[in-house]
């Protein structure tokens, strides 16, 4: 799909399109808007040091965190962290302010942190719908190293206490 022309700039794949169009159309055709609404807010392809579906893990305080972050790269200097979401109404997409206290955002840019030598993280998060017209909202925002940390801080709390109770295997 997306990825190859990502990475490679090759044309993206429809199959999948093709596939359900076939078996029952709608749902298709509604996969291709979808991603047509999408692309046009992707950086280009091959961008300075793109990585797509990335996988990370990292140690935080005794904890370790891993994951796929759906895209990073380089931009006028600055890295950014781009990651999509769809659903069925903006009423679901979170605010920059929402997205600041986010788990995944501040995980996400931990993972950053500790890998760069940067003191912040570009975040686009972009919204694409799912109905009839697909259109994508882009909530653009900066993180910066000292609050995501603050932020990790009690998310690592959480996840002690998960550990722990995965550990006592309670009935």
């Amino acid at each position: 799909g997306l990825e190859s022309w990502l990475r490679d700039g090759t044309v993206p794949q429809i199959t999948a399109c093709v596939v359900a169009k076939e078996r029952g159309g709608a749902y298709g055709d509604r996969l291709a808007a979808i991603a047509t609404s999408a692309i046009a807010h992707l950086p280009a392809p091959q961008t300075n040091d793109m990585n797509v579906e990335g996988e990370f893990h990292f140690t935080y305080r005794d904890v370790q965190y891993r994951g796929y972050k759906d895209l990073t790269y380089w931009e006028y200097g600055s890295r950014v962290l781009h990651d999509h979401k769809t659903t069925s109404s903006f009423k679901w997409a979170k605010t920059r302010e929402q997205l600041r206290q986010d788990m995944q955002v501040n995980l996400y840019a931990q993972s950053e942190f500790q890998q760069l030598a940067v003191g912040e993280v570009k975040c686009h998060w972009h919204y694409t719908t799912t109905d009839k017209t697909p259109t994508t909202r882009p909530v653009h925002f900066t993180v910066y190293r000292d609050a995501v940390e603050k932020h990790c801080e009690a998310i690592n709390v959480r996840a002690k206490r998960l550990l722990k109770l995965y550990q006592e295997k309670p009935d």
